[in-house]
């Protein structure tokens, strides 16, 4: 039969086939790519929603240790005003008791001096 045909006959028919295999192939390979592409974006959802939920976590638990750490700081705050506040009333009650020596000592200094004046 391949006799019986003329050659460019046969090379068209040869080009045809080519033609018609390589859309055929073209467009598997489109497919492929295709749904090689889906996976991808899939992949990069669940790596995506996967970081996410882990961020999530990690905010939580800071946001928690902050509470918990400015608790802390804030009661431990609180406590050192409280004795500062308390030092400070001491000394203001030292340096009354102080002052009030000074006037009586200045007091029987006076009376001494006009007790030997007179």
């Amino acid at each position: 039969m391949i006799d019986s045909v003329d050659t460019p006959t046969l090379t068209l028919l040869t080009l045809i086939a080519s033609l018609i295999f390589q859309y055929f192939r073209e467009e598997r390979r489109r497919k492929w790519d295709l749904e090689d592409r889906a996976q991808v974006a899939q992949a990069l959802r669940e790596e995506t929603q996967a970081t996410a939920a882990s961020l999530k976590q990690v905010t939580l638990q800071t946001a928690e240790t902050l509470m918990t750490t400015t608790g802390a700081s804030i009661a431990i705050l609180n406590e050192q005003v409280a004795q500062g506040t308390q030092h400070a009333k001491d000394a203001y009650h030292e340096a009354n008791s102080v002052n009030n020596k000074i006037a009586d000592l200045q007091k029987e200094l006076l009376a001494q001096r006009k007790d030997g004046k007179s």
